[in-house]
């Protein structure tokens, strides 16, 4: 058992643990204690240990970014931009956030901009229609649409017809809305 938080017993011998920012270049054995080395870079060791070498930093996957670089205490943290719990580190904003900003931003100018281009061009084909197809063609086509909807209209009326509403059922005074508030019928 250890005497003391950093020391650890081995073979009959309390080796020195090696803290946290430091790994061990040499365990402890019969004629030496452990012999610790400062983690190099991009390397770390984040617990006290008498055999633990510092460990390689962890590299950020696909879609996932540096959320907190690797120290010679900790490994490197990464976060990805679709997480929606938090806490988030401040490059949340920066790396996440503004980007979509920025995109809807973009995207609105390209509406305007597109927009501008049509009034220019203004003629049958900004209806999306190519210049070739007869008029005839264009008002036959409209007519049967729209008699197509009028007709829908009239099937989905009659099949959905209000039906007065029976108020002396007593069995059910109560609707249960998703709110788990109760209305009176």
């Amino acid at each position: 058992m250890a005497k003391h938080p950093h020391h650890h017993h081995a073979q009959n011998r309390d080796c020195y643990k090696c803290p946290p920012g430091f790994g061990v270049e040499r365990p402890c054995s019969h004629f030496h204690d452990t012999e610790c080395g400062a983690c190099a870079p991009d390397h770390y060791s984040s617990h006290k240990s008498s055999w633990r070498p510092c460990y390689p930093c962890s590299r950020c996957g696909a879609g996932l970014y540096v959320a907190h670089r690797c120290t010679a205490k900790r490994d490197t943290v990464c976060d990805s931009c679709h997480t929606y719990r938090g806490p988030h580190n401040e490059d949340f904003y920066e790396r996440c956030v503004r980007p979509l900003l920025d995109g809807a931003t973009n995207a609105t100018r390209n509406v305007h901009s597109h927009s501008s281009q049509a009034k220019e061009n203004h003629s049958v084909t900004s209806l999306g229609l190519s210049a070739g197809v007869p008029r005839s063609v264009i008002v036959a086509s409209s007519v049967v649409v729209a008699a197509l909807v009028v007709a829908l209209a009239a099937a989905c009326f009659a099949t959905t017809r209000c039906r007065p509403c029976r108020r002396g059922d007593k069995r059910y005074p109560y609707i249960a809305v998703s709110t788990k508030e109760a209305v009176m019928l």
